[in-house]
């Protein structure tokens, strides 16, 4: 059966509002897509494989759930698979999660204002907290309104600086996969399908947020089940070109902050500050809405308690940042996050197999 074009454009806005939901600025510095899967070689295009087949299930599921039940917030998606308590554990938890990754991407500004200009960690992240800190002041529209560029033009210079990096490579993803084995990397998990099992787990809390209440919106099944696959194959995609050409650099980057920064001086001198001030405004587009869902948590309006709390949480999320470098931070948190998605993925399966149903 043919589809309607009404049906393609909805396919077409799930599938690129999850890509974009997926390839934010802690995908772009390279630093985790080194950790989870190219450190391993070559073999880490089977992980991506996986990720891709474990993603797409649960993205499907998950928008299916979402138009079968219209859940209003994440808690009643927690509590449908979980439980009334195990969901309001994980509906806090989540809260900690999002302020882990906020430090995460503090750390991760810090590294790139140092990598790009030679500032100081504490510098680079502390200017980003003032900027978060701005954008919770003077609201999140205005910086969507003037930054809100920053996340589509990331992701289309990263893909070209990635095929660039493949293309321009000296060494070859072949001497790249055999310097795997001997290079002193930080990895997620020690074996390949662990790591993309667990990176799936870092998405999944999100997944869990962002898909339900998209399936909601989507009418027809067929529908729902395409996006859910279309989605992350384009995410697959992208990560299996970043993938590609971290590990045909694997020598030069190893030991990188941010990996991809080194890729783009690799292509031409001149892209790699242009690429570290796009990559600074992703960070603080992610950041700032972050900050908010934990602000909005706590209170009801802009008011006086408002701007003491995100002072607060601004400053906490500050000396976090400062606590690990960059790569060790994001190699100590989103493994963690990963083994509780996991733990997720796990109640999901039992709720599916009782109701013998992906809904």
């Amino acid at each position: 059966m043919a589809f309607q074009s009404s049906s393609l454009l909805t396919i077409g806005k799930v599938a690129g509002a999850f890509a974009a939901f997926l390839i934010g600025p802690g995908f772009a510095t390279g630093q985790e897509v080194m950790q989870f899967f190219a450190s391993e070689g070559l073999r880490s295009i089977w992980g991506a494989a996986l990720f891709l087949v474990v993603c797409s299930y649960v993205s499907i599921s998950l928008l299916l759930a979402g138009q079968a039940h219209g859940f209003k917030n994440l808690e009643e998606v927690f509590r449908y698979y979980t439980g009334p308590l195990v969901g309001r554990l994980y509906t806090w938890y989540t809260m900690v999660l999002i302020f882990s990754v906020y430090a995460v991407m503090l750390a991760a500004a810090g590294a790139d204002v140092h990598e790009s200009y030679g500032l100081p960690v504490f510098i680079g992240s502390g200017l980003m907290a003032l900027a978060v800190l701005a954008a919770l002041f003077f609201g999140l529209r205005t910086l969507t309104a003037v930054i809100g560029w920053a996340g589509p033009v990331l992701v289309v210079l990263l893909i070209g600086i990635a095929i660039a990096a493949i293309v321009g490579s000296a060494s070859g993803t072949e001497a790249g996969d055999v310097a795997a084995e001997s290079l002193d990397s930080l990895r997620a998990s020690s074996a390949w399908w662990l790591s993309a099992l667990l990176y799936t787990g870092v998405q999944l809390t999100a997944l869990f947020s962002f898909l339900p209440s998209v399936g909601a919106t989507i009418e027809h099944r067929r529908e729902a089940i395409i996006a859910g696959f279309v989605g992350p194959a384009l995410v697959f995609l992208v990560l299996l070109v970043l993938i590609l050409a971290l590990v045909a650099n694997l020598t030069t980057v190893t030991g990188k902050m941010i990996p991809t920064l080194h890729l783009a001086e690799s292509v031409h001198p001149l892209l790699a500050p242009v690429f570290a001030l796009i990559l600074l405004a992703g960070i603080l587009t992610t950041c700032a809405p972050l900050v908010w869902v934990l602000l909005a948590r706590f209170t009801a309006d802009a008011g006086r308690r408002y701007r003491a709390l995100a002072v607060a949480l601004t400053a906490i999320g500050y000396i976090g940042s400062l606590t690990l470098p960059f790569d060790r931070l994001l190699n100590l948190i989103y493994p963690t996050i990963g083994w509780s998605g996991m733990i997720l993925l796990g109640f999901m399966l039992v709720r599916q197999i009782r109701n013998r149903s992906l809904v």
